[in-house]
């Protein structure tokens, strides 16, 4: 995440540019942008091989890359530096280790209905049930997504718990 004073870069939600070099190291190494929607800060995703090699970079020198793109794409109203920077190391984080939903191209909505399923014990009764954003076929990817498939599963914990509709037909 990289702060600024103020947005420099076009009234848009997401940008990004793929690399242009054939080197091993450099694949995956699209800075993609998602700007906050109420404040002057910059998210930068990065994928692949050079998501594994900058999980290595000190944060001054993934800044210095990240500052080098923005000066190419917008020239001399980018600022020479961000007033703040958060590095996060996905892959060294414990719970993640690096991964991040995604929709295949040949993926029908009926999979996250399918990974929402709960699943039955011998009696045939719900006994596991499944949150995440990788459950919301509305939102996925999402921290709404996740929010809400996790108010869904309470909903439908309550109905089993309390033998009446408690959840929202309809919520996700």
């Amino acid at each position: 995440m990289l702060f600024f004073d103020k947005p420099f870069w076009e009234n848009t939600r997401v940008f990004g540019q793929i690399s242009d070099t054939m080197c091993a190291t450099s694949r995956g190494e699209m800075f993609m942008f998602q700007a906050h929607r109420d404040k002057p800060v910059l998210i930068a995703l990065v994928s692949g091989d050079s998501a594994n090699a900058l999980e290595e970079a000190p944060a001054d020198i993934i800044v210095y890359k990240i500052m080098n793109f923005l000066s190419a794409v917008f020239g001399p109203i980018c600022p020479k530096e961000p007033t703040d920077v958060i590095v996060t190391r996905w892959k060294a984080d414990c719970f993640s280790r690096g991964a991040f939903s995604y929709v295949s191209s040949n993926c029908t909505l009926d999979a996250f209905d399918s990974l929402a399923e709960p699943v039955k014990d011998s009696a045939g009764y719900d006994r596991i049930f499944f949150a995440g954003e990788h459950t919301c076929r509305e939102h996925p990817g999402t921290i709404h997504g996740a929010y809400l498939s996790g108010l869904r599963e309470a909903g439908r914990i309550a109905d089993r718990m309390l033998g009446i509709p408690y959840a929202a037909d309809g919520l996700i």
